[in-house]
């Protein structure tokens, strides 16, 4: 089975820091690294989710791109995340359901 590889890397964090996941009830649950730290995920349809802990105004910007085993991007790569804490310490986002198929 062929895997992707996948990517974050944040413009901005928040201060008390943040987690990126992607879970899928076929292929597993994914923590995708932080900066730089590139990792193989197998093809399925993923839920992308995201998880903010700091002061209210902290801001999560950045870049999650998906490659195929060519490291070419894949079609609706970079996703970008761009989310804010407006209220307490916490917040949590997400995003649709990505489907990567076999390649």
């Amino acid at each position: 089975m062929n895997s992707y590889i996948i990517e974050f890397n944040a413009d901005r964090t928040p201060s008390q820091g943040f987690q990126i996941s992607l879970d899928s009830m076929d292929a597993g649950h994914f923590s995708v690294p932080n900066n730089h730290t590139p990792c193989k995920i197998k093809p399925g349809t993923y839920r992308l989710t995201w998880e903010l802990e700091g002061t209210i105004g902290d801001r999560l910007i950045g870049k999650l791109t998906i490659k195929d085993r060519y490291n070419n991007p894949v079609s609706f790569s970079p996703i970008q995340i761009n989310d804010t804490i407006f209220e307490n310490n916490y917040k949590m986002g997400a995003l649709a359901p990505i489907t990567l198929p076999e390649q």
